[in-house]
């Protein structure tokens, strides 16, 4: 659920994933996408909190598709 403004949104439950805003949400996080890596070494993967970013040097370029395929793959297989 979500105010803002004075309004207030439907409930919405979560069956997935991590609580947001919780002290032990962004510890779940980590342990949860421990074993996500990038597909080639010279790219990288940074994990914060609840939020990661995919890192790839300009002259990699190419590697961008795959590497947000597998990350892709990831999330469904891990919900």
């Amino acid at each position: 659920m979500t105010k803002y403004g004075g309004w207030i949104s439907g409930i919405l439950y979560i069956n997935a994933s991590v609580f947001q805003g919780s002290g032990f949400g962004s510890t779940a996080f980590t342990v949860n996408a421990s074993d996500l890596k990038t597909l080639y070494s010279n790219n990288l993967l940074s994990k914060y909190a609840d939020d990661m970013y995919l890192i790839v040097g300009s002259s990699r370029h190419d590697d961008i598709p795959a590497e947000l395929d597998h990350i892709s793959n990831w999330a469904a297989s891990n919900k």
